[in-house]
């Protein structure tokens, strides 16, 4: 019966859910006309206002007649694309968005309690690494980023194990997760395109640029994934989010996104042709970098002008960030073991009065506030990852799978992550590892289910196409080709 309850497509439980979500959305931008109308009219109020009452329309729309869990991803990545809105209002003490957090997490748990509680394999080490963090708050003066850094990976660990956890209906929801992927796609690319129209590049008014971009470099993980087999809307998409990235003028994302296209289409087997054209996109990938770099002069600015530190012979604008790593290591010595405890990193920050209030530097955050067994923890959890949807993806691939797709893009995502930790603070932005935790619990998911076992394409044993294979799709929505050489 447990079952059951979350499975069922019952409409009454997805009116209900895009009801409330459609007056929360229209309440939210009530309170910010109100306060319009007390501190003055200004472009960016509208925006936001228009943005709240759009997703009250998203919550009628699109939230009817799923089961609960495909309500719960929808909704996920639906509020992480819009999360700049939520950082306009505060819910008590905490901003809307950290409310939003504990939302996730709170609803996660009760849909996993009422499923039949399958395990996610995989998960434990990131789950000793979030328990490891709540109890070292118990030793820490509380604080707001002591306890976001430990939802943060929380809500990760639970969207993965939701969509991980849905047994034989796994291929029905990475169905509707991929349309909305494909809408969100579209969406991010539009509203980033007006921020930057109205208020220039890399402005901050709406999207954080930095957060805006580690966001798109999920949704083009997913597009990148979806380009390399076939779906060609998906390359449009992904060409949209690669400009809209190169306009936040975050460089680090810029470089990582560059990156994850060859990687996008290397082979599952090792041939010259294969070689030759990550080769081929290595090259075209560094001639739009450099076109780039030449064209767009902030972008230009951001490299090589500001606090310019020499890296491999070139300089490079580091923005103070070395000076602040060299006293968060310092401090991180002081207890190298089981850190200092969550949040300590920034207090360090703070302390010395630093125009930041972050290491921008996940790896060295971890090991400051849990010392070598959190580093341990974490990698030994992130490796599990990265190496099970590697091998699901080569799997698949080697034997035409439609399923390929689906690991690719986790894989593809942990990849962005992993590299976004070095320059920023990843961890701490929800609204990129929402996204990702269903990427990555779909292909996990996939890996559990049975279904399709044994099945391969026709285009398999030939290597060419069938003839009737442009008119047939997987059971997930994309069309069942072969994968390139």
């Amino acid at each position: 019966m447990a079952e059951l309850r979350l499975v069922i497509r019952s409409t009454s439980p997805g009116r209900l859910v895009g009801w409330v979500t459609a007056v929360v959305a229209a309440v939210i931008a009530g309170l910010l006309i109100a306060q319009v109308g007390v501190e003055g009219y200004g472009v960016r109020q509208a925006v936001v206002v228009v943005g709240c009452l759009g997703f009250a329309a998203v919550g009628v729309a699109m939230l009817r007649g799923l089961t609960l869990v495909e309500i719960y991803c929808a909704v996920l990545v639906w509020v992480s694309t819009f999360s700049g809105f939520l950082s306009e209002v505060n819910v008590g003490p905490i901003s809307a968005h950290g409310a939003w957090t504990l939302i996730a997490i709170a609803a996660g748990g009760v849909l996993w309690v009422m499923s039949s509680r399958q395990r996610a394999s995989g998960l434990s080490p990131l789950l000793f690494f979030a328990i490891q963090g709540a109890v070292s708050l118990a030793f820490v003066p509380l604080s707001v980023p002591a306890i976001q850094s430990v939802l943060a990976v929380l809500a990760f660990i639970v969207s993965i194990a939701i969509v991980a956890a849905s047994g034989q209906h796994i291929r029905s929801l990475v169905g509707r997760i991929s349309k909305t992927l494909r809408h969100v796609s579209w969406i991010a690319i539009g509203m980033y395109v007006v921020t930057v129209a109205v208020w220039g590049l890399g402005n901050s008014n709406i999207f954080g640029p930095r957060g805006f971009a580690l966001l798109a470099l999920i949704l083009l993980t997913w597009n990148y994934a979806r380009w390399r087999y076939g779906d060609r809307s998906a390359g449009v998409r992904a060409l949209g989010l690669l400009g809209c990235i190169v306009l936040s003028l975050s460089r680090l994302a810029i470089v990582v996104a560059l990156l994850l296209w060859p990687l996008s289409r290397m082979s599952s087997r090792a041939s010259v042709k294969g070689w030759a054209r990550i080769l081929a996109l290595v090259i075209a990938s560094s001639v739009v970098f450099f076109a780039a770099f030449e064209a767009i002069t902030p972008l230009r600015d951001r490299f090589i002008e500001g606090d310019v530190r020499p890296v491999g012979g070139v300089s490079i604008n580091v923005s103070g960030r070395d000076d602040v790593w060299s006293v968060v290591w310092q401090s991180a010595m002081t207890s190298p073991w089981v850190g200092q405890g969550a949040g300590s990193a920034e207090t360090e920050i703070l302390e010395h009065a630093f125009k930041v209030s972050h290491p921008h530097n996940e790896y060295l955050r971890i090991f400051h506030d849990f010392g070598l067994v959190g580093v341990l923890l974490w990698f030994w959890g992130f490796f599990v990852l990265l190496g099970r949807t590697f091998l699901a993806w080569r799997r698949a691939d080697r034997v035409g799978d439609g399923d390929a797709y689906v690991h690719l893009a986790a894989w593809l995502g942990l990849i962005s992550l992993a590299l976004g930790m070095i320059t920023d603070n990843s961890l701490r932005y929800v609204h990129v590892l929402l996204p990702l935790g269903i990427i990555v619990g779909s292909s996990l998911g996939l890996m559990g289910d049975g279904s399709r076992s044994g099945q391969r394409s026709d285009a398999r044993t030939t290597g060419r196409k069938h003839p009737s294979a442009s008119r047939r799709t997987t059971a997930i929505g994309l069309p069942s080709q072969p994968s390139p050489v």
